[in-house]
């Protein structure tokens, strides 16, 4: 219920919200949604009815999990079950467009790190690997690390897991966009994946911002396990060894259809000293869950599109108030 902070090795937690789940739900949904509150009473807790979960905030560096809190081999079960009730190996993307839009901002914002030909790219957790066609297509050498099976063209699969890499694998660029929000140890991830990087040579990491104006609760807690913040991503870079280049809030095109806030991150592996590590502490993340006017405004600013929807929701409020 509350094991060592999985990015600073922090004890000290306080809870931030509370939320309770019952089994009962089984019985009135389906789809996506079902699937994966069956992962958490059928693969996780079986012999439970009910299981109430606790958000706990990390007082030393701003991280946020959830509590129970799921292992490493709980993960792996739960991915192991989802990939064995799809109906194939391949997956759906739900915009083809929205997922296109993604792959050519990712090769636009790295192409300066991959110039010229025959470069060794790898995507950890990638699915089928289209996030990193665009590279393939200028000359790259791409790769992926995930359970699904099926891959695109250009793209080959080295395995389920980092478990499957050859130890002696280098590559220039390593992608992990949307990957250790849901890892039980993301320091340790971190890492080996450092350890599959050249010299000089960078890692893409993207997380979704889920931290904004109350505790990151879930309607299901299978899918995300791990909660950052810009501070915290930062922190578990530098424990990691790697040296950040950029640690910033985005807008990014959502698969499903919509724009959500990201935290993305470019880091590099540098010979010598390992980077100093600063604990930014849990004041950041307490004022995203109580948003100043300045906050709320930036972050509005992030996303240019939603702010006539939001004006006109402001406007009609204080007419038909």
């Amino acid at each position: 219920m509350h094991p060592p902070c999985p990015v600073c090795d922090g004890t000290e937690w306080e809870t931030i919200g509370t939320r309770v789940h019952h089994r009962s739900v089984l019985q009135s949904t389906e789809g996506p949604f079902q699937l994966r509150m069956r992962v958490l009473f059928e693969v996780w807790h079986p012999e439970r009815e009910s299981i109430a979960f606790e958000s706990l905030l990390c007082r030393r560096c701003g991280f946020v999990i959830y509590a129970p809190r799921p292992t490493a081999d709980d993960l792996d079960r739960k991915y192991r079950f989802l990939t064995s009730s799809a109906r194939d190996g391949r997956e759906k993307p739900q915009s083809v467009e929205r997922e296109a839009e993604r792959a050519a901002r990712l090769e636009a914002k790295l192409a300066a790190f991959v110039r010229g030909s025959g470069k060794r790219i790898l995507d950890y957790g990638g699915g089928d690997g289209r996030l990193i066609a665009p590279f393939s297509q200028q000359g790259g050498k791409c790769f992926v690390v995930d359970y699904v099976t099926a891959t695109v063209e250009g793209v080959t699969r080295l395995g389920d897991t980092l478990d499957d890499l050859d130890s002696e694998d280098r590559f220039d660029l390593i992608v992990c966009s949307h990957v250790i929000e849901h890892v039980a140890e993301p320091l340790r991830v971190l890492t080996r994946l450092r350890d599959h990087l050249l010299d000089g040579s960078v890692i893409y990491i993207e997380v979704p911002m889920e931290i904004w104006k109350k505790p990151p609760l879930h309607k299901e807690p299978v899918t995300h396990v791990n909660f950052f913040t810009v501070d915290s991503l930062r922190t578990l870079i530098q424990r990691s060894g790697l040296h950040p280049v950029t640690v910033r809030l985005e807008d990014s095109p959502h698969p499903d259809g919509h724009h959500a806030v990201v935290v993305a991150a470019i880091a590099r592996r540098l010979p010598g000293s390992p980077p100093q590590v600063k604990y930014s502490g849990a004041a950041g993340t307490r004022q995203l869950l109580h948003p100043s006017f300045g906050a709320r405004l930036h972050r509005a600013l992030l996303r240019p599109t939603a702010l006539p929807a939001a004006a006109w929701h402001k406007m009609t409020r204080r007419v038909f108030k």
